[in-house]
C-alpha cells in the first residue's frame, strides 16, 4: 500500500525496464515510474483507442487519452499497473503510444 512507501521517487526510461529493478525499487519502497516497450499484449490491452476518433481530427490540438490497467510481463514475479499514453496529432495518420509502468497511487492523467 502506498501508506508503506516513503517520499522517495524514480523515474527512468525504457533502458531500466528490467525485472530486478522494479523488485529492487519496490523492496525499498520507492514509488517509480519507468517507461516501457511496446509489446504486441499491451498494444491489444488498448487496442480500442488505437482506431481513428470519430469526426473531423483537429488542425490544431492533440487529442490525448489515458488508460491504465494491470499487466504481467513474462519476466515479471507479479502484476504491475501500467498506463498508457495514446495521443493523435494534428495532420498525422497513427497514433503516437507510450507506456509507463508504475507503482504510483494517481490518475493516469496526473501521472502522465
Amino acid at each position: 500500500m502506498a501508506e508503506h512507501y516513503s517520499d522517495r521517487f524514480f523515474r527512468a526510461d525504457a533502458t531500466y525496464a528490467i525485472s530486478a529493478i522494479y523488485w529492487r525499487l519496490e523492496e525499498a519502497r520507492f514509488f517509480y515510474a519507468i517507461r516501457l516497450p511496446a509489446n504486441t499484449v499491451l498494444r491489444k490491452k488498448i487496442a480500442h483507442r488505437l482506431i481513428r476518433p470519430v469526426g473531423k481530427p483537429s488542425q490544431t490540438k492533440v487529442k490525448r487519452f489515458c488508460e491504465d490497467f494491470h499487466y504481467r510481463a513474462a519476466p515479471w514475479s507479479k502484476e504491475r499497473r501500467v498506463i498508457a499514453k495514446i495521443e493523435w496529432h494534428p495532420g498525422e495518420l497513427f497514433p503516437r503510444v507510450g507506456f509507463i509502468v508504475i507503482n504510483l497511487p494517481m490518475e493516469p492523467d496526473w501521472v502522465v
